[in-house]
């Protein structure tokens, strides 16, 4: 017991140290910085699916912000704002390119908390052909031991038809990896703002399970 505290006091300190090295990087590629070259996007959607055996939220308002900076930075996220009085589910990544196609990522979710966890670790953009695009990531420094992998990934089908999904999953479970949540999603887009997508929402299952629970959903979004 006495040794997994230490780890866990030494992983906090990883984190705390990773995240204080962000925060001077935001700092450093926001210093006289002009607005113009801060790229700023986002969006807003309303997902709408039956119930979850898993018992997790599948209808609920979703808020997707996207910035921008140089010198290779950026901030990202969503937050979920779940119906009924069930609270919100969000998260922060922050991402600092190093070299070529790596970068120092951090995860920050916020579970009814401003801030309920926190990872730290990297990711790489794969090479794709136009029209496409592929990233993992690997974050093996958590406060509570878990070690997550995470792939994104698109392609434009035709115009303004896309095809994208996204997930994690947590390599070190006590009962072997389980998946923690994904979305599988083929959008249309019209006009400048406005999509409707077939979604598929990949819900955890429960402990050591590797396989998600798949939901089908409805997705309406307005794009900034």
């Amino acid at each position: 017991m006495e040794q997994k505290n230490t780890l866990r006091t030494k992983i906090k300190n990883i984190l705390a140290a990773g995240l204080i090295g962000l925060a001077g990087l935001v700092q450093t590629a926001t210093a006289e910085v002009k607005p113009s070259e801060i790229r700023t996007t986002g969006d807003v959607t309303y997902f709408v699916g039956g119930e979850a055996k898993s018992g997790a939220q599948t209808s609920y308002l979703q808020i997707d912000h996207s910035t921008t900076f140089p010198y290779n930075f950026k901030v990202s996220g969503f937050m979920d704002l779940y119906e009924n009085g069930n609270g919100y589910f969000g998260k922060t990544i922050l991402e600092k390119g190093l070299v070529d196609r790596l970068n120092l990522r951090s995860h920050i979710t916020h579970v009814n908390d401003p801030f309920s966890q926190a990872g730290l670790g990297l990711s790489y953009a794969l090479p794709t052909p136009k029209g496409t695009y592929a990233k993992v990531g690997y974050l093996p420094f958590f406060v509570d031991d878990k070690q997550i992998v995470c792939i994104g990934a698109g392609i434009e089908l035709a115009k303004d038809l896309t095809l994208s999904a996204f997930g994690e999953m947590n390599i070190a479970a006590e009962k072997g990896p389980e998946w923690c949540y994904g979305e599988v999603e083929l959008a249309k887009k019209f006009g400048k703002h406005f999509s409707v997508g077939a979604n598929l929402q990949l819900n955890r299952k429960g402990p050591g399970e590797a396989t998600p629970e798949v939901v089908p959903r409805l997705s309406l979004r307005y794009l900034f």
